[in-house]
């Protein structure tokens, strides 16, 4: 159930801090905005081997404490921790790809939520995903929760039974 927990506290905290209205791969328009993304299959293969790796540098690697308030400065602040830019690139990913993509899976998946139970988002907006990043996720997302299960299962177990303690 604590997995459950972080797995949704995560996605819905990206989602409320950079949800995207993704319907093209990249159309910066600005520090304010939020620049486009889609999901595709070769982005989620590649979050899923990050999320599968042990060796992977799992507090540096969270969206859900970037204190930037713009799409483009999180992308900058995420991007420049420690190890990140390199990890990353060795699983041929960018810090915008890992900013921009959990955002968009965020937002579809507090979307889906937000569609099945009203009541929970009540009188707060939730960023709208394309129709086709929201057929995307639909059609992956058992597969994206299993893997955020069992990463966060293993990671517990490579820790004494506990999640790793990310404080800064």
């Amino acid at each position: 159930m604590r997995l459950i927990t972080l797995f949704t506290s995560t996605m819905l905290t990206t989602a409320l801090a950079f949800g995207s209205t993704a319907t093209a791969q990249s159309a910066p328009q600005g520090d304010s905005a939020v620049p486009e993304y889609t999901l595709t299959t070769d982005f989620v293969d590649k979050w899923e081997a990050v999320a599968n790796d042990p060796s992977a540098p799992i507090c540096n690697l969270m969206t859900m404490n970037l204190k930037s308030t713009t799409a483009q400065a999180a992308i900058a602040e995420y991007d420049a921790r420690p190890g990140n830019h390199a990890y990353l690139a060795s699983h041929g990913l960018s810090a915008r790809d890992m900013v921009l993509g959990t955002a968009t899976l965020a937002a579809a998946a507090m979307q889906e939520m937000q569609g099945q139970h009203p009541e929970m988002g009540a009188g707060k907006p939730v960023r709208q995903v394309s129709a086709q990043n929201m057929a995307f996720y639909q059609s992956h997302k058992d597969g994206i929760h299993e893997v955020m299960q069992q990463a966060g299962k293993a990671r517990m177990q490579r820790n004494g039974g506990k999640l790793p303690n990310c404080a800064e």
